[in-house]
C-alpha cells in the first residue's frame, strides 16, 4: 500500500499478545489441549484489505477480486509436544467484513499521505457481514540433522463464513535453532471462498482445487 502497488491483497495490520494469563480466556475451552504438551495462549487483532488490480476505477470490475476489508479478533492456542516433535495450533477468528472494517477510510488516508492514486471503487465493496472462522493445524517433524536442517509435514483446515480451506504439505528450516522463517511447499490445497462478487450483492460461492508447487 505504501508503495502504490495495491492489487489483490492490499495491506494487513495485526497486533499480537501472548501471555500466560490469557489461559483464563473462556474461548480457550473450544480448543483441544493435548496432554504432556507445552501450551501457549494468545490474542490477535487484525485488519486486512483487498482490492482489484485497477483500484482507481469507480465501476465494478467483473472477474476480478472485489473491494473488501476485514477487522477480526482472534484467540489462539499453540500446543507443542517436544517428545513427539509435533505442534498443534487452534484458533477462532471473530469479526466483520465490509464497511464496518473501515478499509475505505484507511486506504484512502494512506494514499493521500503518500501521494498515490486515490481508490474510487470502495462504494462497490462487499456489504457488512459476520466473520466467524475456526482453524486447526498439525505439524510433525519428520527429520532433523543436528542444528542444520529439519523437515516437517503439516496439515491445516479452516472452516467458516469468510474462508474454508484445507491443505497438506511440508516445510523445511535451515539452522532451526536460529531461523525465524521456514520454506513451505503445499502438495494439495482445496479452497472455498465465501465471498466472490463485488457491488455489495449476494455473492455466489466458488469452489477451487489447486495443485501448488511453490511456496505460499
Amino acid at each position: 500500500m505504501f508503495f502504490a502497488t495495491d492489487k489483490n491483497y492490499t495491506q494487513g495490520i495485526s497486533f499480537e499478545l501472548m501471555l500466560p494469563s490469557i489461559r483464563m480466556n473462556p474461548l480457550n475451552y473450544l480448543f483441544y489441549k493435548p496432554e504432556l504438551s507445552v501450551i501457549r495462549y494468545g490474542l490477535i487483532i487484525e485488519h486486512n484489505s483487498f482490492t482489484p488490480n485497477r483500484y482507481n476505477l469507480q465501476e465494478i470490475q467483473y472477474g476480478d477480486r472485489p473491494f473488501a476489508s476485514t477487522l477480526t479478533f482472534k484467540s489462539f492456542l499453540i500446543a507443542t509436544d517436544t517428545l513427539k516433535a509435533s505442534r498443534l495450533t487452534s484458533s477462532l477468528n471473530i469479526g466483520v467484513i465490509g464497511p464496518a472494517a473501515f478499509g475505505d477510510e484507511i486506504q484512502t488516508a494512506i494514499h493521500e499521505v503518500t501521494g498515490s492514486l486515490i481508490p474510487k471503487g470502495w462504494k462497490n465493496q462487499i456489504k457488512n457481514d459476520v466473520v466467524f472462522n475456526y482453524e486447526i493445524g498439525y505439524e510433525k517433524q519428520l527429520l532433523k540433522y543436528r542444528n542444520l536442517f529439519s523437515l516437517q509435514a503439516n496439515v491445516n483446515g479452516e472452516l467458516g463464513t469468510l474462508l474454508t480451506n484445507a491443505s497438506v504439505g511440508f516445510n523445511t528450516v535451515l539452522c532451526p535453532r536460529y531461523a525465524s522463517h521456514s520454506y513451505r511447499l503445499s502438495c494439495v490445497r482445496a479452497v472455498r471462498v465465501s465471498h466472490e462478487c463485488a457491488g455489495g450483492g449476494v455473492c455466489r460461492r466458488r469452489y477451487a482445487r489447486t495443485q501448488l508447487l511453490a511456496p505460499f
